[in-house]
């Protein structure tokens, strides 16, 4: 019949249900008292029902209440489906343990590893280091990943349970996003273009914060008001950038003003310590500008023997409009120096503390507590010798001395002019003899040439690049580096300035004997103030003599003890006498002597010169001479004031009245001396050496000297009417002392109430 079994009697036995050929079976009692139930097919035990009820499947000796076992290559050892449709549900696992000692679920791989364990407190561990550290998270991953694959892979979002607004999102293919509380904190994408990490890409109210180990806010960025602070929670409201602390910016520091405004502003307490500093190399201060404690506004320049330089530009270029020195000089006015090279320690401008260059107008009330020197800058018009078109002009020494063997250095200024445009042959030069002809200056046009010449005749030429423009004056100092012609350069300078040259090389040789000089002036070329010096002449030296364009009388110069011979070619007061002026042609026989030195330049009838009047800036010391001039104010002169005639005064005079209490020495600007002392004083006065004529007035201002005497002393050899001293012991006693320069002071008058 279909659907039913039938089994035969031949089939049952008391221990076992079999088929036919005994190979499928369900066995118990296998041997006595086993207590066991098998389940046999083809052959095999395939399931076991042990004596505890375990039941064991492809498994003989089962572990577990259900222990399966299988050895299936591409097949899955159980499957559990449930083909419900409608809550289908597969599996269940259910204990009544709670605690972290209890497992619902493990899954062991070969070898003996857990690779994953959920367990009753609900906590769940993957991977075997997962496993092993449960009791670091709810859901720990710990798997041995050596190829770098992903331990987590998330199709899109990981989301806070319960917290919708509050995720790690893949927005698409290489982008990350991190959202808080609905706020898209920082987002992250890799782009071909530009890779970037945005934070607060929502730009909202979403306040930035970096911490350090030492600083809560070593990063602040303030998304309410678009400020940034380092070191600060707080930045300023003023500033974009808010730093509490040093900054060191080891580049350029630009500051680009979108609008008027305040490019760089520093604030907080500021005392002596609160300073723009700048240092080179780091840790070395070379400058700074700051406040000091008293509000005083202070620039320094800590570098040695090196300035402050305030700079204007105009059309004619950039220039130092006020200088001040490291020999404590101020100069004022349009001086056009670039720097320190030009002067060295030792500036010809500034020439004393304040060294105007230019016009000064006082509007109101002027003081002057010292010596004054006025310099009046004037145009001068000063003549010069000058060759002509159809003559060379001579003059020559043929007796001169002074020179010898040795280097020397040969100045003058120079007119450039050629009238018949000869260029390098024209014939103005200056020619040094002895026993011919040996070193030269060839002042030609364009360039210049020194050639130097030993005494044997060898000689090489160096030619300087100096570009002479036609009517113009050139203050020229050549050196004569001739005491050893086997290591001398030939140098020149132009207006001040030392121009580079070339092709010369070491004559080497005897040095030659000079004692016959010459100066040829062709074409229309000038020449004034020739002067011959015994020395290489140093760059400080020459920059004094040019003074910047300035005629300067080489007398009165620092090395005038070094001229040999000065000739004062075309001045006035020469010309004159010979009954010449300004254009004359000079012809006939006439010696022009020099200013220093004992060698005298002569004219023969043969040589033709004309004077040239040239206009030169004077700017030389003079005495400040008031006449009829009217001083619109007070005028206090503190120091000291020579009048060689007589003084009117139709006004008031005031006096520097200085109080004393304690002993002291008389100051140069003192002239009533105030004495308020409670105990005994002294007062010593200055020597006589250098007070000839000064009066001085001491009065005992508090009438106590009768108990505080106050002793007057001499310097050491003065006197004061013969004694070494004077004492006020009266109370109210006033005396009047006056220096004769000879014994000291006298006593001129004395006043007691």
């Amino acid at each position: 019949m279909a659907g039913k079994t039938r089994i035969r009697a031949s089939q049952v036995n008391e221990d076992t249900l079999q088929d036919a050929d005994n190979n499928t079976k369900i066995t118990v009692e296998k041997s006595a008292n086993e207590n066991k139930i098998r389940f046999d097919t083809a052959g095999t035990e395939r399931m076991i029902i042990d004596e505890t009820g375990k039941v064991g499947i492809g498994v003989a000796s089962p572990s577990s209440t259900l222990d399966v076992k299988g050895n299936l290559n591409g097949a899955y050892v159980a499957t559990i489906d449930n083909d419900e449709n409608n809550s289908g549900h597969v599996l269940k696992l259910n204990t009544d343990g709670t605690g972290n000692n209890t497992n619902l679920l493990e899954m062991e791989k070969g070898g003996g590893d857990i690779i994953f364990r959920a367990r009753a407190d609900g906590r769940f561990g993957f991977g075997p280091d997962g496993v092993s550290s449960m009791g670091a998270g709810t859901f720990v991953v710990g798997i041995d990943n050596s190829s770098h694959t992903s331990d987590i892979a998330i199709s899109r979002r990981l989301q806070h349970l319960g917290d919708s607004d509050t995720y790690l999102d893949f927005p698409a293919d290489d982008q990350m996003q991190f959202q808080v509380g609905g706020v898209d904190m920082m987002r992250m994408t890799e782009d071909d273009s530009q890779d970037k990490i945005v934070f607060n890409d929502g730009g909202v109210d979403v306040d930035f914060v970096v911490k350090s180990n030492n600083n809560n806010n070593m990063l602040f960025v303030d998304g309410a008001d678009d400020r940034v602070g380092i070191g600060t929670a707080s930045p300023s409201p003023e500033a974009k950038l808010d730093v509490a602390g040093n900054t060191v910016i080891s580049g350029s520091l630009y500051v680009n003003l979108e609008a008027t405004g305040e490019a760089l502003k520093i604030v907080g307490t500021l005392d002596h310590n609160s300073s723009l500093v700048f240092e080179q190399p780091a840790g070395s201060n070379r400058a700074s500008i700051g406040l000091d404690g008293g509000d005083n506004l202070d620039i320094i320049n800590y570098s040695n023997n090196d300035d402050i330089n305030f700079f204007t530009t105009g059309g004619g270029g950039t220039y130092a409009g006020m200088v001040i020195t490291a020999i404590n000089r101020v100069g004022v006015g349009n001086f056009g120096w670039e720097g320190k090279a030009e002067f060295g320690t030792q500036e010809s401008f500034p020439s004393c503390e304040l060294d105007v260059s230019g016009s000064i107008k006082i509007s109101d009330t002027a003081t002057i507590t010292g010596a004054t020197s006025i310099e009046p800058f004037a145009t001068e018009t000063k003549n010069a010798l000058q060759g002509t078109s159809s003559f060379t002009a001579v003059l020559r020494d043929e007796s001169f001395s002074g020179l010898t063997n040795k280097d020397f250095t040969f100045s003058c200024w120079y007119y450039a002019l050629d009238t018949n445009s000869s260029g390098m042959s024209s014939n103005s030069r200056v020619i040094f003899f002895g026993a011919g002809e040996h070193h030269n200056l060839h002042l030609g046009f364009p360039d210049i040439q020194l050639i130097y010449e030993n005494h044997a005749g060898s000689n090489s030429t160096a030619t300087f690049d100096t570009n002479l423009v036609e009517g113009n004056w050139y203050h020229v100092v050549a050196h004569f580096d001739v005491g050893d012609l086997s290591t001398g350069v030939p140098r020149l300078w132009l207006n001040g300035v030392e121009q580079s040259s070339s092709g010369y090389s070491a004559v080497g040789g005897t040095a030659a004997t000079i004692d016959d000089v010459a100066i040829y002036l062709d074409d229309g070329s000038a020449m004034q103030d020739a002067v011959f010096w015994d020395k290489l002449l140093t760059q400080e030296e020459i920059s004094e003599i040019y003074d910047g364009g300035y005629w300067q009388d080489p007398s009165q110069t620092s090395i005038a003890q070094n001229i040999v011979s000065w000739f004062k070619l075309g001045y006035e007061d020469f010309w004159a006498g010979a009954g010449f002026s300004a254009g004359n042609t000079l012809s006939g026989t006439i010696t022009i002597p020099d200013e220093i030195g004992v060698n005298e330049f002569s004219l023969t009838n043969e040589n033709e010169f004309s004077l040239l009047a040239r206009s030169v800036n004077r700017r030389s010391k003079s005495d400040f001479t008031l006449d009829s001039t009217l001083l619109a104010g007070q005028v206090t002169v503190k120091d000291s004031l020579d009048v060689t005639n007589k003084a009117s005064f139709n006004g008031s005079v005031t006096y520097s009245v200085r109080d004393v209490n304690a002993t002291s020495n008389i100051d140069e600007s003192d002239y009533v001396i105030r004495c308020i002392q409670n105990q005994a004083i002294t007062i010593t006065l200055p020597s006589k050496n250098e007070s000839r004529g000064r009066s001085l007035i001491f009065k005992d201002a508090l009438g106590n000297a009768a108990s505080n005497n106050i002793t007057i002393s001499a310097a050491t050899g003065d006197t004061i009417d013969g004694n070494a001293s004077y004492v006020i012991n009266d109370n109210k006693e006033c005396v009047t002392l006056i220096c004769d320069g000879i014994n000291g002071w006298m006593k001129t008058s004395r006043i007691v109430p």
